[in-house]
């Protein structure tokens, strides 16, 4: 009786503050206040990130991104409520890292970078607050973001040029060898009657970047392993490539044969083939390597 009096007399003494501060920095509680407080940080670059996303073709598939990342998170929802609370203070190191690059990047207007240091923050708060068990789960959706990211325009124009040299090579090699008459300079191809460009919107530039990220998706849903997981990415670009060569093999063909007029009307048709030709092979790809068992479905005995 009196071990218990002497606890009610030590809780008594606990002022409302403390006891309140304590509540809100205890877990999930402080994980919704992170949350919260990140939203109101990152919400410029969020709104000059997401025009970009709307405003330009080769980052249109970044607005899946995010929501591909929630749809993780929710797979392991039970692992991540089961994660033990272990708190480190290495989160320190990349949140100071990533608020510092934030801060920097947003007073000299490089908006570029805005988004690339979410990852950094998010990782040091999810140390801190929790600790290294969650964030072992929700590390891929973290790291997952990265092709929400805008690319630095230099490495950007150097992947662009890259493309559009393979794709304007093969191109070529192709249409000769089929013995049309085409003479090409560079990323110029001259044809009866036209002038063919492989300019940066043919270079499939965004069917790559787009390939590479559904890759990554798609092998870690998938029950492989991780050199199966890389091959499957890897493998992802030349398919990326092939379907942007048989675009611009079939439109040059078009020219060729019907013109202009001909290769107006199969220009947007070619684009949507392609990429469903893309992807099935892609799949048919991944099944070759194992993809055939999800990860993440619920057991049956599961209520």
């Amino acid at each position: 009786m009196i071990e218990g009096k002497e606890r009610i007399s030590v809780a008594s003494v606990r002022s409302p503050e403390t006891s309140l501060a304590a509540v809100w920095l205890s877990w999930p509680r402080s994980g919704w206040l992170f949350g919260v407080l990140l939203i109101a940080l990152y919400w410029p670059a969020l709104i000059w990130t997401g025009r970009l996303w709307l405003t330009r073709d080769a980052y249109s598939h970044c607005v899946y991104i995010i929501p591909c990342s929630l749809f993780v998170v929710w797979l392991r929802r039970r692992e991540i409520r089961a994660a033990p609370a272990q708190p480190s203070a290495w989160g320190l190191l990349p949140l100071a890292l990533g608020l510092t690059i934030y801060s920097a990047a947003y007073l000299l207007r490089l908006e570029m970078l805005l988004m690339w240091t979410l990852i950094p923050v998010l990782a040091g708060g999810i140390l801190i607050l929790h600790g290294p068990a969650l964030w072992r789960i929700m590390r891929f959706a973290v790291l997952f973001l990265v092709f929400a990211a805008p690319i630095p325009y230099p490495v950007e124009y150097w992947v662009n040029e890259q493309l559009k040299s393979i794709t304007s090579f093969c191109t070529a090699g192709i249409v000769s060898a089929m013995g049309f008459t085409l003479d090409r300079q560079g990323n110029l191809m001259e044809v009866p009657g036209a002038m063919l460009e492989v300019a940066d919107g043919c270079s499939g530039y965004k069917k790559f970047i787009a390939m590479l990220a559904f890759s990554s998706l798609y092998g870690y849903l998938f029950a492989i392993s991780n050199r199966k997981r890389a091959a499957l990415i890897l493998l992802s670009m030349p398919i990326a490539i092939l379907a942007n060569v048989i675009r611009v093999v079939g439109l040059t063909l078009a020219v060729l044969i019907g013109g202009i007029p001909l290769f107006e009307q199969v220009h947007d048709w070619a684009e949507r083939s392609v990429l469903v030709i893309a992807f099935v092979a892609f799949i048919f790809t991944g099944k070759a390597l194992g993809c055939k068992r999800l990860r993440f479905m619920p057991s049956r005995d599961s209520s």
